[in-house]
């Protein structure tokens, strides 16, 4: 009789120690995931941020280079009439894409 109570309690702690150290572990395992999960979120956030400014860099820095451009050939040819100004943006549309052309004297 009493080998089997002390066998009952050396089963219950064992069984308890088990449990406890499963408990633990699926705890610190849960806490790393969810830390790893959420570094990769923020990185891929991150990421998507810088690549939107270099896109947006690049698209604006370009048009402002072909805008430098037009205005640096209608300064050379020093011809400000409304008619060649007007021909020459035409043929230009054709080489640079422009959204929106505003011309003001």
């Amino acid at each position: 009789m009493f080998k089997t109570i002390v066998a009952k309690k050396i089963s219950f702690f064992t069984a308890l120690i088990l449990v406890v150290g499963f408990g633990i572990f699926v705890g610190l395992n849960y806490y790393s995931s969810k830390t790893d999960i959420l570094q990769s979120i923020v990185s891929g956030k991150q990421e998507s941020v810088k690549n939107g400014k270099n896109f947006s860099d690049l698209y604006f820095n370009t048009k402002i280079e072909n805008i430098k451009k037009i205005a640096a050939n209608i300064i050379e040819h020093k011809n400000v009439s409304e008619e060649y100004i007007g021909s020459f943006l035409e043929k230009m549309f054709g080489f640079y894409s422009f959204n929106a052309i505003y011309v003001g004297y």
